[in-house]
């Protein structure tokens, strides 16, 4: 089978741009949120972040703090607390939300921007 430069070649292109639109962050050590929670909530409002526990190719830090705001007989209420630190350590981004939702859709708003 014989096969076309010129497809070759927009292959390539595609996937380069795919690529390059593909952002990573990772989480800082004093986060209180699972990865889990951040991996599901990204993937519903973000496919092109991912998270990656290996700091050095990330694009972004993010520390994701979940902190009791009240509690009471039907139950606790939280509020989410994210900073998203850009690749030199300075505070990019900054949200606090009652719902972990709310929060990554903050940050990927940020990311996206």
């Amino acid at each position: 089978m014989k096969r076309s430069p010129v497809l070759l070649m927009l292959l390539l292109l595609a996937v380069t741009a795919t690529s390059q639109g593909k952002k990573q962050i990772t989480l800082s050590e004093n986060s209180s949120v699972t990865s889990a929670d951040i991996v599901q909530g990204l993937a519903k409002r973000c496919p092109n972040v991912s998270l990656t526990s290996n700091s050095a190719q990330a694009d972004y830090k993010l520390e994701a703090i979940r902190q009791l705001r009240d509690q009471d007989a039907n139950g606790s209420t939280w509020s989410f607390k994210f900073t998203l630190f850009d690749k030199t350590g300075t505070a990019a981004f900054a949200t606090t939300t009652r719902r972990l939702d709310n929060a990554i859709k903050d940050v990927c708003g940020a990311i996206n921007k």
